[in-house]
């Protein structure tokens, strides 16, 4: 992708973001994205990163993430709580859904063009 390509998008665009902290890694970061193309909207979910729209982890995930972050150092994508998941799920779809709403009558209308 280009600074050219990237200006040339003509849809509406929703670029989320997991997270929102100082140290986000750049290739994460779509504040970016969202200034180079046109109609973007952009929404940064503070307290939660790029893992916590998954659904909650089953035991068995539990378990061999869990062991595995132990030995490796790396952080537990299950170690957050099912209910934190919901929160975080529940404020993506109250981006997504008006975001759908409003182009919904573009989309269609660019189908039967």
């Amino acid at each position: 992708m280009t600074q050219e390509s990237l200006s040339a998008i003509a849809h509406p665009t929703l670029l989320l973001n997991l997270g929102d902290y100082p140290d986000m890694p750049a290739g994460i970061d779509a504040t970016g994205l969202a200034e180079t193309i046109p109609n973007a909207q952009y929404a940064a979910f503070s307290g939660s990163w790029h893992m916590s729209g998954i659904g909650e982890c089953n035991m068995l995930g539990r378990l061999i993430i869990g062991a595995s972050g132990y030995f490796t150092g790396e952080v537990n994508i299950c170690g957050e709580a099912a209910w934190y998941r919901t929160i975080i799920r529940d404020e993506m779809f109250d981006e997504i859904l008006p975001f759908m709403k409003a182009n919904r009558a573009r989309a269609l209308g660019a189908a039967t063009s």
